[in-house]
Parts: structure tokens; C-alpha cells; sequence
């Protein structure tokens, strides 16, 4: 009897462990369901932002009947041929739809859709004697970008304008319509000469506006733009504290993904670094960088700059030189390695493939044109190693159609920055945010204190990128951080009377 009520114990006791298990296991597999929705909703969202506005870039020349279409899927890339686009010479800006799908592309004279026809007034955008050029495009690079906005049909292109002496005069924005394929307006900002302007444009610290740094090719001055969806908002013209020389050599102008830093590169002004102010639109703390200058007996000297995917890097060449310097090195100028020179060897006839300009790519490379119009193009293939490991490939693209140009692009993925800028404290709620706890494992609680239903939730990482994005009408959410990793997190907030918290948050497990 004594035996029989042990074993009926243990069985009960079996029976009651296996329950509990069965239960941990039903509510592991929940968690595990959840966690995977969660990843797959983030990944989804990811691959929305990451893939779509710069995914096809096109290559084309004047003399061309053929032109090429580049386009970037996940980490891959893939070459197309089409039926003779827009004559390019320079200036290349390109543009596709939030489906990835291309939408516009121009040469600064003319704006063609995706079937290469003229869009509605986007004819004859140069005024004046040039416009008899305008078969062989914009005489100098980055003279023109698109600027696009988050739900809206309309979108935007800055251009300088170019005299009959090629030294620059108007700069403009354009109002495209991307359902009418059609130009609405132009509005002019500046007329004074700009000199065959490079213009790139960064996103504003509020994640939606943008700057547009419009630089004269003497480097003694430039403009800063603050555009948003509505317009035109502010310019400013800033002297650099030292003025730099005029330079007809063709150079390049970029900023790193993140927003924070800004590089020029030309013959005569060499190398020189910026901090770029997301808040004000301004340039800080110049350094000039060891960097070869002009010489005579050279001939063509063509120079481009670009950033590293993880802003670590600065990669920098001239016709026949390529260089890296590690902006995390305590002297900038002795990290500099010389990561490859030019081969010489002839492609196309009697022409090298020289370095020129360089651009980041949705597939996490640099890809970098020739100046000397040939059918290939140069790659860095792990732009974010550190010297040689970067893996740069001399020609090791063959376009298929003849090239010396690269799309003049912009960061549409960079987010709202963790700064708020005085400009922007007027559009903060008074209220404080509240949410708990912080840091979180899983699941973290959002509740507005102003009364106000909370329309969107936006989710930053550190370096300013989008994870998480979603629309609302409530007061109290709850959101999963499931599949966000360890790290720092801003949250932005936007409530119905539009208005705007941030704060932030850690996710710790």
C-alpha cells in the first residue's frame, strides 16, 4: 500500500510537471510566433526604406544608342541594357518610386520618365546661350538632385544654372508632379554667379526637410538651403573662414550617411573636411587634408570623395590615386593609405579608366565612374575594412555602354536625428512623454500626457535611421522591442493637434 501511494505520488507529480512544461512550451512558441511577426513586420519595413528611392541608377553618353540601367536588389546588383536614354554627359540624377520602380531621371537640361520621354515642361531647364549644349548635358557634375517627401506627390530638383561661359548663374527648384509627369513651377533662389555649383542636399534634423548645400567652385562661399515639402524655407550665404581658388578641373562634394560630416575634393583646393550641423545648416572645424594638388605636366586631374557605410572612413582619389583615412585616427593625415593606383591599362582604344567620382550604394558598396568616357566603372567592395581589406576592384564593372558619370544622390533612409534644434522646440509637445520601463526587454509602454491620441510612432537607431514606423489613434501603446537589439533608440511621437515628443529609450536583455 505504502509502495502503491508513492508511485501514485510520483506519477501525480510527473503528471503535474509535464503539464507546466507543455504550458512553458505553449507560451515559448507565442513568444517565439510574436518575436518572428515582429522581425518580419521590422525586416519588411526595412527593406521598404532601405530599397526603394535610389535603386536604379542609368548610365548613358551622347554618342550613345544604348544605356544602362543599374539596379540594386538586397546585397546584389544587376546591369540592363535599354533603348537610347537621355543623352548624359556630367551631370546624373536619377530618382525611383516608393515601389523602387524608376521614376525620373535628367541631365540638368531635360527630365524624362521611366519610358525616356520628355515629362510635361521638363524641356529646355537651362536658359540662355547653353541651352544649345544641351544635347551633351550639364558641362560639369553634381549640378542637379531630387528631393522627395514622405506621402506626397510632389517632388523637388535643385539646379544651378550654367552661362555661356560655364561659370554658373541662377539656382532653382523645380515642383514636379510624380502622377502628372509634369513640372508645376520653379521658383529661383540665387543669381548670383556660382561658377558651375556642386549641389548635394542632406536630410534636416527633423527627418523630413531638407538642406541643400549649393558650393561655388572657388570654395569661398556657399549656400545653405532649408527646403521642405511646402517650399522654400530659409537661405543662408557663408563665407569659409579661409577662400580657396578657382579650379576648372572637375572635382566632388559629399556627406557621410549619418549627416555629420561634409568633404570636398578638387585639383587645387585639395581635400577638406567639415562638420555639418543638421540643426542650422552649417559648416564647422575645416580640416585640410594631405591631399595631392595640381600639377602641370599631369594633364587631366579629376578627383572624388565619398564616405564609408559606417562613416568610420573617407575615401578620396585623383585621376590615377585612390586613398583612405580613418576619421577615428588620432591624426587624420597619418592614417592615410594609398589603397591603389591607376594601371594604365588602355580600354576602349587609347583611353585608361581613370578615378573619378564616387557614390554610395543600396548594397552597401561604393561604386566609383571614369573620367575618360569608357565602358567601365571601379568598386569598393567592404568599404567599412580598414586599409587594403577594403577590397577596392579597378574596372571591375563593364557597363556595356560607354560612361563618365555617376548619379548625384542623396540619403532618403537618414532619419530624425537625437538633437532637437531650437528652431524646431516650438513644435514640441509641453508635456512630457511617458514611458516605461527603461530600459525595456520586450515590451515598452508609450502613453501620452497632453490628452492628445498619438497618430505616429517613429523609431531611430543611433546613427539616424528608420527601424520602426507605424500610425495610430490612441492614447496608450504598447510596443513590442522583441526584434529590436541592444542599444540606444529615439522615439518620436506625433499626436493629433501635430505637435511632437522624442525621447529615448534602451532596449537591455
Amino acid at each position: 500500500m505504502q509502495l502503491s501511494c508513492t508511485l501514485m505520488y510520483r506519477i501525480a507529480a510527473f503528471s503535474h510537471f509535464l503539464i507546466k512544461e507543455i504550458k512553458i512550451i505553449h507560451v515559448m512558441k507565442n513568444i517565439l510566433i510574436t518575436i518572428f511577426l515582429c522581425t518580419f513586420s521590422l525586416v519588411l519595413q526595412a527593406q521598404t526604406d532601405k530599397w526603394v528611392y535610389d535603386k536604379n541608377w542609368i548610365f548613358s553618353y551622347s554618342s550613345n544608342k544604348l544605356g544602362t540601367v543599374m539596379t540594386f536588389e538586397k546585397d546584389t546588383m544587376s546591369l540592363k541594357s535599354v533603348k537610347k536614354p537621355l543623352a548624359i554627359d556630367f551631370t546624373n540624377c536619377v530618382l525611383s518610386d516608393k515601389n523602387g520602380e524608376l521614376l525620373f531621371f535628367g541631365n540638368g537640361c531635360e527630365i524624362h520618365d521611366s519610358n525616356n520621354k520628355a515629362i510635361i515642361n521638363g524641356t529646355g531647364m537651362i536658359e540662355g546661350v547653353i541651352k544649345t549644349q544641351c544635347s551633351y548635358g550639364m558641362p560639369f557634375t553634381q549640378m542637379s538632385t531630387f528631393l522627395m517627401y514622405e506621402n506626397s506627390d510632389t517632388i523637388q530638383l535643385i539646379q544651378s544654372d550654367v552661362d555661356k561661359y560655364y561659370e554658373g548663374s541662377d539656382i532653382k527648384l523645380f515642383n514636379i508632379s510624380m502622377s502628372q509627369k509634369k513640372v508645376l513651377d520653379k521658383e529661383v533662389f540665387a543669381t548670383d554667379s556660382t561658377k558651375g555649383a556642386y549641389i548635394k542636399a542632406v536630410k534636416h534634423s527633423n527627418g523630413k526637410d531638407w538642406w541643400v548645400l549649393v558650393n561655388h567652385r572657388k570654395f569661398d562661399y556657399y549656400h545653405t538651403l532649408h527646403i521642405s515639402k511646402e517650399g522654400f524655407l530659409e537661405k543662408k550665404k557663408i563665407n569659409y573662414p579661409e577662400k580657396g581658388i578657382f579650379c576648372y578641373q572637375i572635382g566632388q562634394v559629399n556627406f557621410s550617411l549619418d549627416g555629420k560630416y561634409y568633404a570636398f575634393v578638387d585639383a587645387r583646393n585639395g581635400l577638406n573636411l567639415f562638420r555639418f550641423d543638421r540643426c542650422t545648416g552649417e559648416l564647422s572645424q575645416q580640416k585640410k587634408l594631405k591631399f595631392p594638388v595640381y600639377q602641370a605636366d599631369k594633364g587631366d586631374f579629376a578627383s572624388g570623395v565619398c564616405f564609408s557605410p559606417n562613416h568610420r572612413f573617407l575615401y578620396a582619389c585623383t585621376s590615377d590615386s585612390l586613398f583612405q583615412y580613418d576619421l577615428k585616427a588620432p591624426n587624420l593625415n597619418e592614417s592615410r593609405v594609398l589603397i591603389e593606383v591607376l594601371d594604365r591599362t588602355f580600354y576602349d582604344g587609347a583611353l585608361n579608366a581613370t578615378f573619378y567620382l564616387m557614390e554610395n550604394a543600396p548594397d552597401g558598396r561604393i561604386y566609383m565612374c571614369c573620367s575618360t568616357g569608357v565602358l567601365y566603372m571601379h568598386f569598393i567592395n567592404k568599404p567599412n575594412e580598414k586599409g587594403k581589406a577594403c577590397d577596392f576592384r579597378q574596372h571591375g564593372i563593364n557597363l556595356g555602354q560607354y560612361s563618365r558619370n555617376i548619379p548625384n544622390l542623396s540619403n532618403y533612409r537618414l532619419g530624425a536625428s537625437d538633437v532637437v534644434c531650437k528652431t524646431d522646440k516650438q513644435n514640441l509637445s509641453e508635456n512630457n512623454l511617458h514611458i516605461y520601463p527603461n530600459p525595456t526587454q520586450d515590451i515598452l509602454h508609450i502613453e501620452a500626457e497632453n490628452g492628445e491620441a498619438i497618430q505616429r510612432i517613429e523609431v531611430y537607431n543611433t546613427i539616424g535611421e528608420l527601424v520602426y514606423i507605424a500610425d495610430y489613434q490612441t492614447i496608450e501603446i504598447l510596443l513590442s522591442t522583441a526584434a529590436f537589439p541592444n542599444g540606444i533608440y529615439i522615439l518620436r511621437v506625433e499626436y493629433s493637434n501635430k505637435k511632437v515628443s522624442a525621447t529615448k529609450f534602451i532596449v537591455l536583455r
